[in-house]
């Protein structure tokens, strides 16, 4: 199996300050197609818990923006 030089299914990104490794947005638009991109000023990788309401504001606008 191999893997493609890109994915092309839109893709919504959430990116909290304190996780693991946050990707700039011109790293992952060289591999995905981003069609929204959300920098919060708080969090990290457990950011469903540690903020809920952000999260869910990004979920909410990635099932609208994908239907």
């Amino acid at each position: 199996m191999t893997l493609p030089d890109r994915i092309e299914t839109p893709t919504v990104l959430s990116i909290f300050p304190r996780d693991i490794k946050p990707e700039p947005r011109s790293y992952a638009e060289a591999f995905l197609n981003v069609v929204d991109y959300v920098e919060h000023s708080a969090g990290g990788h457990f950011a469903a818990w540690e903020q809920p309401k952000a999260y869910a504001r990004d979920l909410h606008r990635a099932v609208a923006l994908g239907g």
